[in-house]
């Protein structure tokens, strides 16, 4: 499994990807169950079913379902990928399925614990082709490759100014934007009671200080779970949790301007200059040059400005279920599940006073986002002995889970200087065609059954299928089987093969027409649009999986190899675009609409071994190493029997959507294509091997953990590096001195800055990923006096490291795993590009 920050600042949360993109439109995201209850994990950056969510315009981006769950409170964790996941859960499984179980109570006296997680965060590295060392010379030489392409002679670098840079000391620009983080986080925790009635509670607070200057998160959470078993055949636990988050962030996403870490880039702050010397001589906009010196066309004159031009979001999350298990007979049983998730986020995205061209007089979004869901699961297991070889259990039952969406934004603009910026009287235009109210339904209803037959422990053939309707489609079920067969052919080996079917759905009502309130809808009055066009022919995007693997335990189960290969087929691929079918969309209005388009396919090997290279008393040495091939293609485009154009996405059109060719392949000019539209093939996104290699060692107590991994075999566009060699900065080590005719070619359409192939890039790394060392306190020493009075019953030290090396040919941006997407839900499916953005 995959797994990989969504925005880098602290409360963005992970995402998750098993086996590859899964999906155009849909989540390739795993389904989240926190103790039944399905928990919206989604990235909260882009309104559903009405793209007004773009990232540089400040859409809200709560924080994601899964960090509401403090790691302290969880018990188990565990994931069901392939043909697995899609028998009980459909198509909400369609891309796997995380299942997480929290803690309990437990019969006895009350426990009360305490744990402390506290560090410092500090960037990884700078960005790595940023020229630092500056000789005299050098300094003049870029000056006047910068001063020939200037027109106006007062806006040329002066023979005084190249004189004082060269008396300057160095300093990163680029680092400038960031500062050490901090992170801590207290979790008191309480349990005991009785066989009959047991309790868990819970309080926790978190405090992240980011390192990029203006951000942070604050979490406070509460929990409490109670167990009551008030006969023998019957238990019911009931559990709630409560989180309340603050967050704030620097915007991002396109336009680029927005992007803090990009500051030096956009304003040629040299390493040799003070910030007083830094000024845009190519600028003919907004204040290109201040009386002061500083200045550049957004008017922001140091990285600190972007510390005012801020996201601030409060997040409140209750999560709360009820689990009833009754055993009607022995081998009969019936399990009941109610859950509810329930959060909103307010959010504000302020522009200063002055500071952005756009918006000189400043602008305050103000947007609010209320999600509710609702899970109900019954279902009844039975187990049947039919004779000495033969066994048989069974299950069967049904799933209903609803999840509405509310969704507003409204937007003010040009306030005074002296008032308050977020309050409302202070703006004199309210922009009406940006007032924008939107809510959708996602209703779900599963019914599955399942059956296990075993013969003598060795044989086991499982059947099973789910039937799903929902609302994003017209009123009709989907059947999706599975089947698998296990044979244990020796007490050391183990093949199993399995086959099954699931669908991925779209937005609510995709297949029906939709309406929005849009406050400028004509001429600035009121109006109801569409907010879908709507598709009675929309199908499911189906996906069908085969897996074949085996499992084989060597010296007495001191070595442990697993190997599964997997081939995913997927048909009716589902996408929003207006490129598809334009008449269509233009006919109703709406500028989108989903349709299916063609077929997909990934498939791979996962492997996995596990050694006990020392086992005794006390020392203990286990080493294991786990990996995954991905090769994905998409297999056919087509609307009717008609090949739609390429789909195109992310920066520069590098990323598209091409038959025969993987999803979010990259492509560019090269010195081969015959014009500025031939774009040639240049790699795949996707790592061909994702690798980790664990040891863990363990003696008397003291404890040692490095977790190295890497990915070898995909390709990135350094768009980071590209930026830099651009003839307006000259601030790539490789390129700053490169006479213009050979970086931008004569008349501005070649040379190796428009050379994409020199962009793309292997990407290939190997990292240390996490190194701790630890010493659980024996309890010998507990016993003392002091710790004996003090109740201590356990006590563990440890310190932990991240990211603390990286081995690579790739020289892009800040880290070598970040990755920006497309802004809005139609560009989803984006990969593979290093961007400004992608350090945020």
């Amino acid at each position: 499994m995959e797994t990989y920050s969504t925005d880098g600042t602290p409360g963005g949360g992970f995402r998750f990807r098993m086996r590859g993109g899964n999906s155009i439109i849909g989540s390739s995201e795993p389904l989240v169950i926190v103790d039944g209850i399905y928990m919206d994990n989604s990235n909260r950056n882009t309104t559903s079913g009405a793209n007004t969510g773009v990232a540089s315009f400040g859409m809200n981006n709560g924080t994601r379902g899964l960090l509401a769950v403090n790691p302290e409170d969880i018990e188990s964790m565990e994931v069901l990928k392939g043909a697995a996941a899609a028998a009980l859960y459909g198509a909400r499984g369609s891309s796997g399925v995380i299942v997480i179980k929290t803690k309990s109570g437990a019969a006895g006296k009350a426990s009360l614990d305490y744990a402390l997680d506290a560090g410092f965060t500090e960037v990884h590295r700078g960005v790595l082709n940023y020229k630092n060392n500056w000789a005299s010379g050098e300094i003049s030489q870029w000056a006047d490759l910068i001063n020939a392409q200037v027109t106006n002679p007062v806006l040329r670098y002066s023979p005084t100014e190249i004189s004082q840079w060269q008396g300057n000391p160095s300093k990163d620009w680029l680092l400038e934007p960031f500062q050490r983080g901090t992170f801590t986080r207290h979790t008191l925790r309480l349990t005991g009671g009785t066989e009959k009635l047991s309790y868990y509670a819970s309080v926790s607070s978190q405090r992240n200080l980011g390192h990029q200057k203006g951000t942070n998160y604050g979490a406070d959470g509460f929990r409490v779970s109670i167990t009551a078993r008030p006969t023998d055949k019957l238990e019911i636990r009931a559990s709630a949790d409560y989180s309340a988050d603050t967050r704030l962030q620097l915007p991002g996403g396109s336009p680029g301007f927005f992007v803090v870490n990009q500051w030096a880039r956009n304003s040629n702050a040299m390493p040799f200059m003070r910030l007083q010397d830094v000024r845009n001589p190519l600028s003919t906009g907004f204040n290109a040059v201040r009386p002061e010196g500083a200045g550049r066309d957004l008017g922001i004159y140091s990285p600190d400005d972007y510390v005012t031009l801020r996201k601030e979001n409060k997040i409140g999350r209750v999560i709360g279920g009820i689990n009833m298990k009754y055993n009607i007979l022995d081998n009969l049983a019936v399990d009941v599940n109610f859950g509810v998730d329930n959060s909103n986020i307010e959010g504000k995205m302020i522009y200063p006073y002055g500071l952005v061209g756009l918006f000189p007089q400043g602008r305050l979004d103000i947007d609010n986002e209320t999600i509710r869901a609702k899970t109900l699961t019954i279902g009844l297991n039975h187990a049947w002995k039919i004779n000495d070889a033969f066994n048989l259990k069974s299950a069967i039952g049904m799933q209903y889970d609803d999840n509405t969406r509310t969704y507003n934004y409204v937007r003010f603009q040009n306030r005074s200087p002296i008032t308050p910026e977020d309050f409302l009287g202070s703006y004199t235009t309210f922009n009406a065609g940006s007032n924008i109210e939107f809510k959708d339904i996602l209703k779900t209803t599963g019914v599955y059954i399942n059956e296990t037959l075993g013969y003598k422990d060795k044989i086991f053939l499982n059947l099973g299928g789910r039937m799903d309707k929902t609302t994003a489609f017209s009123n009709q079920f989907y059947f999706y089987p599975r089947a698998a067969l296990s044979y244990v052919a020796t007490q050391t080996i183990r093949l199993r093969a399995a086959v099954g079917s699931t669908g991925t759905q779209p937005p609510a009502y995709s297949s029906l027409p939709t309406f929005a309130v849009d406050a400028g809808g004509f001429d600035g009055a009121s109006a109801v649009r569409y907010a879908v066009i709507g598709n009675p022919n929309l199908k499911p995007e189906t996906q069908t999986e085969i897996e074949i693997g085996g499992d084989v335990s060597f010296l007495k189960g001191r070595i442990n190899v697993e190997l599964t290969y997997y081939n995913k087929s997927f048909k009716d691929l589902l996408l929003t675009s207006a490129s598809v079918n334009p008449a269509l969309a233009a006919n109703k209005g709406s500028t989108t609409n989903i349709q299916n388009i063609g077929t997909m396919r990934n498939q791979g090997l996962e492997f996995s071994v596990n050694v006990a290279v020392i086992d005794n008393k006390d020392f203990k040495w286990n080493l294991s190493f786990t990996g995954a091939t991905l090769d994905n293609k998409v297999t056919s485009l087509s609307i009717g029997g008609v090949t739609p154009p390429v789909l195109l996405g992310g920066l520069l059109n590098v990323a598209r959507i091409v038959e025969g060719y993987p999803l979010s392949g990259l492509w560019g000019i090269t010195p081969e294509s015959a014009n500025s539209s031939d774009f040639r093939y240049l790699g795949s996104p996707y790592a061909k091997l994702d690798f980790n290699i664990n040891n863990q060692l363990d003696y008397k107590g003291l404890y040692f953990r490095m977790l190295w991994g890497g990915k070898s075999g995909m390709k990135k566009f350094n768009a980071t590096a590209r930026d830099l060699a651009a003839p307006t900065t000259r601030m790539h080590e490789d390129y700053w001195n490169t006479p213009r005719t050979d970086l931008v070619g004569a008349t501005g359409t070649g040379g190796v800055f428009n050379d994409f192939s020199q962009w793309v890039q292997d990407a290939s790394f190997l990292k240390l990923r996490f190194l701790t060392l630890g010493y659980n306190v024996p309890r010998n020493v507990l016993n003392g006096s002091f710790f004996k009075a003090s109740r201590v019953k356990s006590l563990n030290v440890s310190l932990t490291g991240a990211n603390l090396l990286t081995f690579s040919s790739y020289k892009g941006g800040y880290d070598i795993e970040s990755e920006t997407s497309g802004s809005g839900g139609g560009n989803a499916w984006v990969r593979g590009i290093d961007s400004w953005e992608a350090g945020i």
